[in-house]
């Protein structure tokens, strides 16, 4: 998979005005016998359906009560980027090629605006969740982290807590339908609501670096998602060699390919996280002493320590998931020093689990640091990675929406 371009603004606005001009006009909402004129969704039916963004689904109706399915939404953001070319194909293990929603969902994954989730499924065919809608269209914004926020999330997630946060904090939820449900199915009238608040979100923000009314009403808004000055990095990371899931017996692990590419794209500096005991070479015998460590609560020493920590003001922290969450050597790593006032990015490889809830875990452990989007590669993506590293553009892209300065 390979990056089609930036998050920023100017990118975005102009694929949306790509996008305009790609897609003809075609029955307008009006002329839907099952949208009434005064529901609260007619109007963006209306202006989606003009723009061909969505459409309806035959014989004159829009059917807006009906479910929308996560390869239809992803096919929407594709749309609204402009049908951008692609190249390759997705890593899922259960779309196909040659499909009409094959190059919208290879788009969406390599722009990390879709992830799959488990096994490397993505589900194409299942009902898209409202949490998920929020996720994909903040993802798509620029994956802003409302810090210190209260606002209630309504029972989210926990992978959709910021997304929804966002979709509540800057007006994409309706107060005119129905209550938001995270976990429940999205309608076509409520993902055509959402998508079309999110076009006015866009426009409103036309002339500014980022897509958030929550960006700029706070005190430090920028900081809240972008590093204005990164100043010195770190990129510090613990990865594994030898016998991995799914790669199979590997020289170097997928999270110090990751960090390589990190490394290179940023300047920073690389400090491995190395266990004084060393792991087995075996992948089974490695799972029992990672699950043995994880019922525990155990703190693996680790062998080596960060010169001078403090003189980093940014700190990558990387990671393969293990049992849904972070290796405990991770734990160790950061009750060893004082994070007060850094910034620190998750970055971590895994087999279809994305993220899972280590960017809550680090967050809520790392009380003092203001916490960035972090970004998860699947292993077998990240052992693709090779000299001369520096050139992967879903890596750049990510740095880039963050406002880390390339090398």
């Amino acid at each position: 998979m390979r990056k089609q371009g930036c998050k920023k603004m100017a990118a975005i606005l102009l694929a949306v005005a790509v996008a305009l001009s790609l897609f003809l006009p075609v029955q307008a909402a009006e002329t839907y016998l099952d949208v009434p004129g005064d529901a609260w969704y007619a109007q963006a039916v209306e202006n989606l359906t003009e723009q061909g963004i969505m459409v309806g689904v035959g014989n004159g109706k829009f059917s807006p009560d009906s479910t929308f399915t996560r390869a239809q939404l992803a096919t929407v953001l594709y749309r609204l980027a402009g049908t951008p070319e692609v190249t390759g194909e997705d890593e899922f293990t259960d779309t196909r090629s040659g499909q009409w929603y094959s190059d919208a969902v290879t788009w969406a994954a390599s722009e990390g605006v879709v992830q799959g989730y488990g096994k490397g499924r993505f589900g194409p065919m299942d009902p898209v969740t409202q949490e998920q809608m929020a996720v994909m269209l903040w993802r798509s914004a620029g994956s802003y982290v409302l810090k210190n926020d209260d606002t209630d999330t309504l029972g989210a997630s926990d992978y959709a807590v910021n997304g929804v946060r966002w979709a509540i904090v800057d007006g994409l939820i309706s107060d005119d339908g129905p209550a938001f449900r995270p976990k429940a199915p999205a309608t076509r009238g409520q993902v055509a609501d959402m998508v079309f608040r999110y076009l006015g979100l866009l426009e409103k923000f036309s002339d500014v670096d980022g897509i958030s009314g929550a960006t700029t009403s706070r005190e430090e808004p920028q900081d809240t998602a972008r590093a204005k000055r990164p100043g010195k990095i770190l990129i510090a990371y613990f990865s594994r060699a030898e016998e991995n899931y799914h790669v199979g017996v590997i020289n170097e692990g997928n999270t110090a390919k990751f960090a390589r590419e990190i490394a290179a794209q940023t300047g920073g500096d690389l400090f491995e996280i190395v266990p004084t005991v060393p792991y087995p070479s075996g992948y089974n015998e490695t799972l029992s002493i990672a699950t043995e460590e994880r019922n525990s609560g155990a703190r693996p020493e680790i062998a080596k320590t960060v010169s001078n920590f403090q003189q980093y003001d940014t700190i990558f922290i990387g990671y393969p998931i293990w049992w849904g969450d972070l290796p405990m050597i991770l734990h160790t790593f950061m009750e060893s020093y004082d994070f007060t006032g850094k910034t620190v990015i998750p970055f971590n490889t895994h087999e279809g689990s994305g993220q899972s809830v280590t960017q809550t875990t680090i967050q809520e452990k790392l009380t003092g640091a203001t916490v960035l989007q972090g970004l998860a590669m699947l292993g077998e993506t990240a052992q693709k990675l090779s000299a001369p590293y520096g050139s992967d553009p879903m890596v750049h892209t990510w740095l880039d929406g963050l406002g880390i300065a390339q090398k």
